[in-house]
Formats: structure tokens, sequence, C-alpha cells
């Protein structure tokens, strides 16, 4: 496990962890928590990087929540989870980002690219019924080990008719407002 939360973390330091990443320094990390580090969207596409570079196969929980990535930071994570990076992710935390819809909808080809996926906190992102849609739509694939989907704190609507999480042990928050 790798904690590196809240320290207000620069660029540098998330292009040197990217580092360490692509040259494998940790390859046997399972849990990564990068929380509260706010350092934008050029830090995760450094991250974003590092992580594409087929590096981290055993990393199961990637906790971003509350760096200010946005639409280009989710497409940087989104475009290396389609390559490949991290295969085993079951746990993706992003809630806090500013994503919007725009940023799901680049980041939505590379969740489905992991249909192991588990638990996916898109909380306070200003989500709104597009973005949701792209993440569910018909024939772009499931995610169908999907437990637990935070979207609180969004602007989602009549996109959450689209959401099944059949299983009763399953649970998904998605109060639209806030």
């Amino acid at each position: 496990m790798l904690y590196w939360c809240t320290t207000g973390r620069p660029v540098a330091d998330c292009t040197a962890l990217a580092d360490v990443i692509a040259t494998h320094g940790l390859p046997r990390l399972e849990t990564l928590y990068l929380s509260g580090n706010y350092f934008g969207a050029e830090g995760m596409q450094a991250l974003a990087q590092g992580l594409g570079s087929g590096a981290l196969l055993s990393l199961t929980l990637l906790d971003l929540l509350n760096n200010n990535i946005g639409e280009a930071g989710a497409s940087a994570l989104g475009a290396a989870l389609a390559r490949g990076a991290v295969p085993r992710l079951q746990s993706l935390e992003l809630g806090g980002n500013g994503l919007g819809s725009a940023g799901l909808i680049a980041l939505a080809p590379g969740l489905r690219a992991r249909p192991q996926l588990k638990k996916l906190d898109l909380e306070g992102n200003g989500i709104g019924d597009d973005g949701v849609a792209a993440l569910v739509a018909p024939g772009e694939g499931v995610l169908p080990s999907l437990e637990g989907l935070w979207l609180r704190f969004n602007q989602v609507g009549d996109a959450l008719s689209l959401i099944h999480i059949s299983e009763p042990t399953r649970q998904a928050e998605m109060g639209g407002g806030g």
C-alpha cells in the first residue's frame, strides 16, 4: 500500500511517481491512495503515462479523490485504462474531481475495459445524464461486477433509470441533486 494523501503534491511529484511506476518500481502494489493532493489535469496526465506503461499489474484500488483532474485528466486516465493499464483494478475513487459529463464520456470506454470493476465513486463531479448514459450505453459493454456506484452530488436525473444493479447485496448511492 502506498498512502500519499492530502499533501498538496505538485506536478513534479506526480511525474516522479509516474517514473517509479513506469520502471516497474512497485510491482506488488495493490492499493494506491493519492486523494486530496489537488495536482490537477497535468498531474493526472503524468500519472496516466506511468500507469499506461504496463506496470502495477497487482493494483486493485486506486484512490484519486479530490485532485481536480477535470476532463483532461479523466481523458488521460481513460486512455490508459483502455490501453490495458491496471488490469486487476476493482475499486476506483474519483469523487470531487470536476470531471463533468465530458470527462465521464472520455473515461467510460476505459472503465468498460475493466469488467472486474466492483466499486466506482463519481460523487461531486458535475456529471449529468449524458455522462451516465455514456457509462452504461447499450451495446458498448457493461460493468458486470459492479457492486457499488456512487453518483451523489451530480446533476443526474433520467439516466438513473438506465443503471441496473440487480443483486440485493449490491448498493448504489445515486442521488442526483446536491
